[in-house]
């Protein structure tokens, strides 16, 4: 047995079959495995693998006398087979019905087949979406204030019409009271009864009409109103008798009520009829 290792030249120790340091096996550890699996097993020889044939042997032929005498029980038991049955031959030369393939379907049976769970498809919903509201009616106004096409669709122009219907009628009246609570209070405060007497003691206007209805520059309601008034050459506007007149109406809340407020310059012109 060699002292070191031929591969790394590490020493060897007693009984080491493989070098600690490199791992590579020494010759004599090689030859000793050599001969170990040459050499045939002790206590047996050529005698041992001739049993153990004869045994395989005597094993395989009695499983296949077992079967043949199985097969002729269930023939006999059953009847002379059918003209369709086919025959087999076993390695010792017996022949037999060949198996039923049909005794080993192993294919579920229709009570299991019918436990499965179904899907049936379903068809999606489609949302819908609300149903647009119908378009407001247009309003032509009424007997004392008619209103232009082009305003007839604002939502506020029935309120107008009849804020401005009054304010009309109480001019025509020479309603004084009547005509200052259509005002807002800052208004009211600066409205004299013989302003109101001076201003409208032979006035009468007709052919009212609401052009247009918008928003003021600061955010009031704005109402476009052309008018004609006849009056007293000595009361009309550059001693007119008869002028026609345009005029911006600024309106507001107050309250529940629409009022008319205090008026913008710029937004009032006449010309004689």
């Amino acid at each position: 047995m060699p002292s070191y290792c031929t591969e790394c030249g590490t020493l060897r120790g007693d009984g080491e079959t493989f070098c600690t340091t490199c791992a590579a096996r020494f010759p004599d550890a090689e030859d000793a495995r050599t001969e170990d699996s040459t050499s045939e097993p002790s206590g047996h020889g050529a005698g041992w693998y001739l049993a153990l044939t004869v045994a395989l042997a005597v094993i395989v032929a009695a499983g296949l006398v077992g079967a043949n005498a199985l097969f002729r029980q269930r023939g006999s038991a059953s009847g002379p087979p059918d003209a369709g049955t086919t025959f087999v031959t076993t390695p010792g030369g017996t022949t037999i019905p060949s198996p039923d393939p049909t005794e080993f379907d192993t294919s579920p049976t229709l009570s299991e087949e019918s436990t499965l769970p179904t899907f049936e498809p379903t068809t999606p919903t489609v949302p819908v979406g609300p149903t647009p509201s119908a378009t407001s009616t247009p309003y032509a106004g009424n007997a004392t204030v008619a209103v232009a096409p082009q305003a007839s669709n604002h939502p506020s122009a029935r309120a107008v019409v009849a804020l401005l219907s009054k304010y009309f009628v109480a001019i025509n009246a020479r309603d004084y009271a009547g005509f200052r609570l259509l005002h807002t209070r800052a208004e009211r405060a600066k409205l004299s009864r013989s302003q109101f007497s001076t201003g409208y003691r032979s006035t009468h206007d007709a052919q009212i009409l609401v052009q247009e209805l918008g928003t003021a520059p600061d955010g009031r309601l704005l109402a476009t109103v052309s008018f004609v008034s006849t009056q007293n050459a000595a009361d009309g506007p550059d001693g007119q008798t008869c002028s026609r007149w345009t005029v911006g109406k600024f309106m507001q809340k107050e309250g529940t009520s629409l009022r008319i407020g205090k008026g913008l310059p710029g937004y009032s012109s006449f010309a004689a009829c």
